[in-house]
């Protein structure tokens, strides 16, 4: 999700740095540098300091908490997950467009992945997106230059993660490990 410059306007007034929290969960990518090695430097979308190539890759579990939502509220919905067995399956490189750039993606397969947004989104919060669509972002590209990454033939599967990771509107952190 892009937020507007009005967005951000008004979360610099009140003191934030962000207008909504988000919650990201970090799998182990031992491979990145040759998954992002695919996409032509002519190719990527470069507007500091938000876009390009992803260097941290992550899988977002919610975007939009309010910032009433506190470390502690995420904290309780992630200890729900941690004896559990994560898989997180990568089923082929897909692609979103947006006006002015596309975004070349893993498309993730998980369902630990629906159920904790699921309970995330429990708590408050603004999404315009009505379905979660797990993914794992590759890079930000020029319209019209993501068709090409596309494949149904990548796959993999993540079973060693991380950590858990909340930024609040502040830019503070929570970290919780799985």
């Amino acid at each position: 999700m892009i937020k507007s410059f009005l967005e951000f306007n008004e979360a610099k007034k009140s003191g934030d740095i962000y207008p909504y929290g988000c919650v990201m969960i970090y799998p182990n990518v031992e491979n990145w540098d040759e998954t992002t090695s695919m996409i032509s430097p002519n190719d990527v979308y470069k507007t500091a300091p938000r876009y390009g190539i992803e260097t941290d890759p992550h899988v977002t579990l919610l975007y939009g908490l309010h910032p009433d939502v506190t470390k502690e509220d995420v904290k309780r919905v992630v200890n729900r997950f941690k004896k559990r067995k994560f898989n997180i399956k990568v089923d082929g490189i897909g692609k979103f467009d947006e006006n002015k750039f596309s975004v070349v993606k893993l498309n993730i397969d998980s369902n630990i992945l629906h159920q904790m947004n699921a309970e995330l989104k429990k708590l408050p919060h603004t999404n315009k997106y009505q379905d979660y669509e797990p993914h794992m972002t590759i890079a930000y590209v020029k319209p019209g230059r993501a068709d090409r990454y596309l494949s149904d033939n990548y796959k993999e599967t993540f079973t060693s993660i991380d950590r858990v990771v909340y930024t609040m509107t502040d830019g503070s952190k929570a970290i919780f490990k799985l």
